[in-house]
């Protein structure tokens, strides 16, 4: 009988299924915690076809839109002395993209053309990555080390070039066009730092539009754990998986350990596969005997090689409001805020370097991503009625938190709940400049650290997202070493985002 078996922290910690697609309610607000959003698909779409079968084909789609037509928005300016204007695009397809790109920057007429001709290619151009997956290892292994990958594709070179590199000359002659380019939408890189194939594939993907999940993200996890179910296996989730079992004699995965408080339970299956994720898996679950083995000793410093570069850091802020959507004038679409349209790889690395102290007094440079599920979905008023909802992303530094890093959930101590209080409440009244209507009607707030993301997800660094999303993760080498095959015998890896 299948099992699947999720994590949860002990002493009390979180008990749930479904990793970034579960949610939280607390004083009568539903909250989602890592997915806010899915990129359309079209039906025929081999990912869509996977995503419908994995959900037993029973969840509905709503499309992200602000007056039925835009699907996302790039405000720049809020900082003081600042114009602030805003930047849209409308749901459709490459050529909507370039139409709205060029009504909007006309003197970038010639450069969106050449850009345009890149992503109309974006599925062609990132398609090496995903065929490594596919092909036999032995083969994969074969034409990159012989260079025979180089006489089929240019991807190995045009990798090597970052977002920062082609939009060199548009960021001089057009700031506000680069920040609306480039996606600040993953937690993964500084945005100026994208291998510039993978930015063709998913400015590809987003220029469709974005769908939200009638009923909550958790509808994911919920369909899924009734497929499993429906099929005979069972969705466990009252203990910690704490170690991968695997035998020494003959390098087979064969089970794994579980714990809750004091006790430890072996439960053994024929199969294992880990959704934590390269990293969390080599340096959390897998038992010092079976990386050191000597059928599995290459492999894992290979994927060391990839996997010791965490995504960046982003403070994650809860709000919860007093009255319907339709009062609080908020969008059912994406949307992006900046102070000014400095470069973005300059405010990235400036605002890292900031001590806890000095971002205080800094302006809070960037929301890097603005959500209101309460508006999108139409059944957010019926399950909660008279509410809403607000969460929002930015950028922030892993050292700001570091010296609570050890110690447990919700045991952080009086310092550590100020710290992430008064860092809050400094992005709120950020907030409030973008939308005033607001100060009057919050109830709740809530602020997530990436410690709380380390507890939730097991991980020792990162954000959102483990990975940092760099050329060097997008490079064909990683795509065949950090794929779900694995010399242990009976075991597999996968990611919880895909790509990652």
């Amino acid at each position: 009988m299948p099992a699947s078996i999720m994590k949860d922290d002990d002493d009390g910690g979180p008990r749930f299924a479904g990793g970034a697609c579960h949610t939280f309610e607390d004083k009568g607000f539903e909250f989602d915690t890592g997915h806010h959003y899915s990129p359309y698909l079209n039906p025929a779409n081999p990912l869509h076809v996977l995503v419908n079968i994995a959900v037993g084909g029973k969840m509905d789609f709503i499309r992200m839109l602000k007056d039925d037509v835009y699907c996302d928005e790039v405000t720049i300016g809020y900082a003081p002395g600042e114009t602030k204007r805003s930047y849209y695009l409308t749901a459709g397809d490459v050529k909507t993209w370039i139409e709205d790109l060029t009504r909007q920057f006309p003197q970038e007429e010639e450069t969106i053309k050449n850009l345009s001709k890149d992503v109309k290619m974006g599925w062609l151009k990132f398609a090496p990555f995903i065929l490594i997956r596919m092909i036999p290892q032995w083969l994969a292994r074969f034409i990159l080390r012989t260079g025979l990958i180089d006489l089929i594709t240019n991807y190995r070179k045009l990798n090597r070039r970052t977002t920062k590199e082609v939009f060199k000359d548009i960021t001089k002659r057009s700031p506000d066009m680069s920040m609306v380019l480039q996606l600040l939408s993953f937690d993964v890189v500084p945005a100026n730092q994208w291998p510039y194939p993978f930015w063709t594939f998913v400015a590809a993907i987003m220029s469709g539009g974005n769908l939200y999940p009638k009923g909550g993200s958790s509808e994911y996890s919920y369909r899924m754990c009734r497929e499993i179910v429906e099929r005979g296996g069972k969705v466990l989730v009252n203990a910690l998986v704490d170690k991968i079992i695997v035998d020494p004699a003959n390098n087979r995965a064969c089970g794994v350990t579980v714990s809750k408080g004091s006790r430890n339970v072996d439960v053994y299956a024929p199969i294992i596969i880990s959704s934590a994720g390269a990293k969390v898996t080599i340096d959390s679950l897998l038992p010092s005997s079976a990386l050191n083995h000597k059928e599995n000793f290459d492999w894992v410093q290979e994927n060391r090689k990839h996997i010791n570069n965490s995504a960046h850091t982003y403070f994650h802020v809860f709000m919860g409001l007093r009255g319907p959507a339709e009062e609080l004038g908020l969008y059912a679409h994406s949307c992006r805020f900046f102070a000014t349209n400095e470069s973005l790889g300059e405010i990235f690395e400036r605002y890292e370097k900031l001590t806890f102290e000095e971002a205080m007094e800094a302006e809070i440079p960037m929301i890097t991503f603005l959500s209101c599920p309460s508006v999108v979905d139409p059944t957010y008023e019926v399950r909660h009625p008279g509410k809403g909802i607000v969460e929002l992303l930015v950028c922030a530094s892993s050292q700001w938190f570091t010296p609570w890093k050890g110690e447990k959930l919700m045991k952080r101590g009086d310092e550590y709940e100020a710290r992430k209080a008064a860092f809050g409440h400094k992005v709120v009244q950020t907030l409030y400049k973008l939308f005033p209507q607001l100060e009057d009607r919050v109830e709740y707030l809530n602020f997530g650290t990436d410690l709380t993301c380390h507890d939730y997800f097991n991980r020792r660094g990162g954000g959102f997202t483990k990975l940092v999303h760099s050329p060097d993760r997008m490079s064909l080498e990683a795509s065949l070493c950090l794929g779900p095959e694995t010399p242990i015998k009976g075991e597999k890896i996968v990611s919880n985002r895909i790509l990652e």
